[in-house]
C-alpha cells in the first residue's frame, strides 16, 4: 500500500516560513551577519536542511527576509507619523526617541545590517536590494516631511528631499561609529541631540519641543 504524505496546506507554510525568519532573526543578531551560517539558522529553528533551504537558498537571501519582515512594521510606522497632526511631536516620539534608545540596546543588531551592506558590493542582486530599500526610506521621509510643509506646520530652509537624505545619512553614521567603537566612544546620545536640532533648524516645525 503506497502512504500518501500529508497535504501541506498555505498557513503551514506560511508559518514554517515565518518560524525560519525569526530564528535566522535571533542568529543574526546575536552573533553577527558574517559568523552566521546556515546552519546555525537550521540549528536554530530544529527543521531539516532540506526544509530550511526549501525556503531560502542562501544565507544572503535569508538575512534580506528577515529585514523586510521587520520593515513592514517600520514602514506602517511612517504611514502613522503621515497621518498625525502635528506631525513633528509623532517624528521626535517614533523616530527620533526610538531611534537614541536602539543605539544603546541593539549594537549587535546595528552590527549584523553594516556587515550584509559592507559585503554588496560585488553583488548586483543584493546591491540592487539595498538600494531600493534606501530609496523607500527616502521616500517615506520626503513624504512626511513634504506633508508637514503642505499642511502649514513646516517651513523649511532646504527641499525636504535634502532633508530627508540628510537624516539618514546621520543615522547610518552614528550606527557605524555605534558598531566600530560604542556608543559611550562616539558620544551617540550627543550626536542624536545634535540631529534633532537639525531638523528642527530647518524644518522649522510649529509645534516645536
Amino acid at each position: 500500500m503506497i502512504t500518501l504524505a500529508p497535504k501541506v496546506t498555505e498557513e503551514h507554510k506560511r508559518q514554517r516560513r515565518a518560524d525560519i525568519i525569526a530564528a535566522a532573526k535571533t542568529v543574526f543578531y546575536r552573533i553577527g551577519y558574517l559568523k552566521t551560517t546556515m546552519q546555525d539558522v537550521i540549528d536554530e529553528v530544529g527543521l531539516s536542511r532540506g526544509a530550511v533551504y526549501d525556503y531560502f537558498g542562501n544565507k544572503s537571501e535569508l538575512f534580506r527576509a528577515v529585514v523586510d519582515a521587520q520593515d513592514v512594521s517600520v514602514f506602517k510606522l511612517y504611514d502613522d507619523i503621515l497621518q498625525a497632526r502635528p506631525i513633528w511631536p509623532a517624528l521626535v516620539e517614533n523616530i527620533l526617541d526610538p531611534f537614541e534608545r536602539y543605539n544603546e540596546n541593539a549594537p549587535l543588531e546595528i552590527g549584523a545590517h553594516i556587515e550584509f551592506v559592507l559585503e554588496t558590493r560585488d553583488d548586483n542582486e543584493r546591491l540592487t536590494w539595498v538600494v531600493e530599500r534606501y530609496q523607500r526610506f527616502v521616500t517615506s521621509f520626503t513624504e512626511i516631511f513634504q506633508t508637514g510643509i503642505s499642511i502649514g506646520e513646516f517651513a523649511p530652509l532646504l527641499p525636504a528631499d535634502v532633508i530627508a537624505r540628510f537624516t539618514l545619512s546621520a543615522m547610518d553614521g552614528i550606527h557605524m561609529g555605534v558598531m566600530a567603537a560604542g556608543v559611550n566612544v562616539i558620544e551617540a546620545a550627543a550626536q542624536t541631540g545634535a540631529l534633532r536640532k537639525f531638523l528642527l533648524d530647518n524644518l522649522r516645525p510649529l509645534q516645536a519641543e
